[in-house]
């Protein structure tokens, strides 16, 4: 609280007059440096608390962010359709050229978090699939954000 010079300075001069003063600014100092705490806020850091807690599971923290990215927008994709190959990534992906994307992918299928199924139509199609462990993080970030949701209703 005395790290402010202002308030180093009045501490020195001890003038009693001043006492009020101080209070008030070391207040305004504070509450600018730490604004006061709101619901949203609070919710907001427990979902942050909450990701980093899952981020921290094995395999989860093996993943780079690149990594983290793209298995988010898998998850969204195959909530909205019912199959998707490697050439449907790759045109969404966000990556600099399409061995990047493959890569990123290849690496979530070393990870377990994907496989990556060939068409038995056409040998030359790649299908993108979560695996067990991608079903399992699914899975936790939905439970997680449901009591988010749930604590934010009661709380």
């Amino acid at each position: 609280m005395l790290d402010d010079p202002r308030l180093q300075d009045a501490v020195v001069q001890h003038n009693p007059t001043h006492a009020v003063q101080i209070e008030s600014i070391s207040h305004k100092l504070m509450t600018k440096r730490n604004p006061p705490k709101t619901p949203r806020s609070q919710a907001y850091v427990r979902l942050l608390n909450m990701m980093q807690a899952i981020r921290n599971l094995s395999p989860f923290s093996q993943l780079t962010a690149d990594e983290e990215r793209m298995l988010g927008e898998l998850v969204v994709l195959w909530h909205t359709m019912p199959q998707i190959t490697v050439s449907d990534v790759m045109t969404r992906d966000l990556s600099p050229s399409a061995s990047t994307t493959y890569r990123r992918l290849i690496a979530l299928r070393d990870k377990g978090l994907i496989t990556l199924r060939v068409d038995d139509a056409d040998k030359r199609v790649k299908f993108v699939e979560p695996a067990p462990l991608a079903e399992e993080y699914m899975e936790r970030m939905s439970k997680s954000l449901g009591r988010l949701i749930d604590g934010e209703r009661t709380g």
